[in-house]
């Protein structure tokens, strides 16, 4: 009886090692030990307030100081270890929430860190690159890529697009720009009345075609094979046409599922139980 439960603990515990190694490098929280590490890299002398900190002056920060008038209030919200930039650098990447970034910036972004004397040397900020919640590929080529989510709302249309994201080497945005979209939603049916709710119907669409609505929820897959999973909430090809026909899209039937997201020759790949419609935000 002992060997066997010997054997079981030797099991799990090779098991857990083969979960760690293949998601030390996916976004999660900052343990108090990495904010007491990287937040002074960006702020400094800081004062508490509320959930955040106001900043005196902000660190690193492209063109100076973003509110030269006042103090800043700024979050550290996730953090990824990896090589973004180069084969074999040791490097953090930080997702940050910040009172002085507009909405078009996502309300915040994200700061590259390089490992620098046995601390921490700030690189570079890139705003509007959010990096959570994200998953890590195997590496090509020695550089760390990301499988990321975004939600974006605006207008009362939201977009949800999951990407594949590397960090630019000269300027440029993280999303849009160097990454590639692997799966899109949009849903516009609260963008107002009549026609405007209905313009999903004006999309080109094969009549086989679903129209995804959103990723309600992206996470690491435990599955062999399987990088990530997403519940999705879409609506099916007939229910569309229905909805369509009678000129009340923002009442379409709702169909649910979950997508995978698989590596095939080097590239992340959406598997879904029906085709969806390209969205026009990407």
């Amino acid at each position: 009886m002992r060997k066997v439960l010997f054997g079981i603990a030797v099991l799990n515990a090779l098991c857990g090692a083969a979960r760690a190694a293949g998601d030390d490098h996916d976004s999660r929280r900052l343990t108090l030990g990495e904010q007491r590490a990287f937040f002074p890299l960006v702020c400094a002398h800081p004062v508490a307030h509320d959930k955040a900190n106001n900043c005196a002056r902000v660190r690193g920060y492209p063109g100076g100081s973003p509110v030269p008038d006042g103090p800043s209030s700024i979050t550290l919200d996730a953090i990824a270890y990896g090589a973004f930039t180069r084969a074999g650098a040791d490097e953090a990447y930080v997702t940050y929430g910040a009172s002085f970034e507009p909405h078009s910036a996502d309300f915040g972004g994200g700061i590259l860190f390089a490992r620098d004397a046995g601390g921490w040397r700030l690189v570079r900020w890139y705003r509007g690159g959010r990096m959570h919640p994200c998953f890590a590929p195997p590496a090509e080529g020695g550089v760390q890529k990301m499988l990321c989510m975004t939600v974006y709302t605006g207008m009362g249309e939201t977009d949800a697009t999951i990407w594949l994201v590397g960090l630019p080497h000269g300027e440029g945005a993280l999303y849009g720009g160097d990454g590639a979209a692997v799966l899109s939603a949009q849903d516009d049916r609260q963008t107002g009345e009549g026609a405007q709710s209905d313009s999903q119907c004006t999309l080109p669409r094969e009549p086989s075609e679903a129209i995804l609505l959103g990723i309600d929820d992206f996470r690491r897959s435990r599955a062999p094979g399987t990088l990530a999973q997403a519940r999705v909430t879409y609506a099916a090809p007939r229910d569309v046409a229905q909805a369509c026909h009678r000129g009340t899209f923002a009442a379409v039937r709702e169909s649910h599922a979950v997508v995978r997201f698989v590596m095939r020759n080097n590239r992340v790949v959406a598997l879904a139980p029906v085709r969806f419609a390209k969205t026009d935000h990407n």
